[in-house]
């Protein structure tokens, strides 16, 4: 079995990937007096979720591309905490940013966060339907963890008070990258006040809803349909 070791998040292998890409996109903003939670995204500037990923040693030969029927054993959709999770993972590896800023979390009050949002969007636009082997990103997806609510009750306090966020938890996602190694990317969820479910790629620009997020043990119990 691979070894997993924690390494950088999911958007770290895209922003790598396209670096030159990324340093030719306009900054873009939006102005907000408090966050907010942008329930209904919006076709330009949307966002994210948190990563954590694990490499490891080298795992045994994947077929060339991921089977479709195997995907689908997965959860999917924001009706639940894991389908927003590997919607998230879905986004960088197909990759796809319509479906990325459909599984973000909007946060118009930070511009930060909104800004980091929009350009990884505009990354993965301008990459559709381009094979992600060079770079090096996730394949598919091996394994999904049941969501977990985290030991800290910071999050969740801030995010009703904040946001009237219903719920903050945290989804493992294990995936294989292109080179065969094995790693487990941390997504932080959070259930909009419609009961909806959003990913946010980057906690650590919003550190009370993430307090405690990495230092969490491994997740055990893997997700049943």
């Amino acid at each position: 079995m691979p070894t997993l070791q924690r390494v950088r998040p999911h958007h770290a292998v895209l922003l790598v990937a396209s670096a030159a890409a990324l340093m030719a996109l306009a900054s873009c903003t939006r102005e907000g007096p408090e966050l907010t939670v942008e329930e209904a995204p919006s076709p330009a500037p949307p966002p994210e979720s948190k990563a954590l990923e694990v490499e490891g040693s080298e795992a045994p030969a994947l077929p060339a591309v991921a089977d479709p029927e195997e995907d689908l054993a997965f959860p999917s959709g924001t009706q639940t905490p894991e389908g927003a999770a590997c919607d998230m993972a879905r986004a960088f590896i197909l990759p796809d940013g319509e479906l990325y800023r459909a599984t973000c979390l909007g946060m118009p009050g930070n511009e930060e966060y909104t800004s980091f949002i929009s350009e990884m969007g505009a990354q993965m636009d301008a990459m559709q339907g381009q094979s992600m082997e060079q770079f090096g990103g996730p394949r598919e997806i091996t394994k999904v963890y049941r969501a977990r609510e985290l030991s800290a009750s910071g999050p969740a306090s801030y995010g009703f008070a904040t946001m009237q966020l219903q719920s903050v938890q945290f989804v493992d996602v294990e995936s294989v990258l292109w080179d065969g190694s094995v790693y487990v990317n941390r997504t932080l969820v959070l259930q909009l006040p419609s009961g909806a479910w959003r990913a946010m790629p980057r906690p650590d620009l919003v550190p009370l809803l993430s307090v405690g997020l990495n230092s969490e043990s491994d997740s055990t119990e893997l997700w049943q349909p």
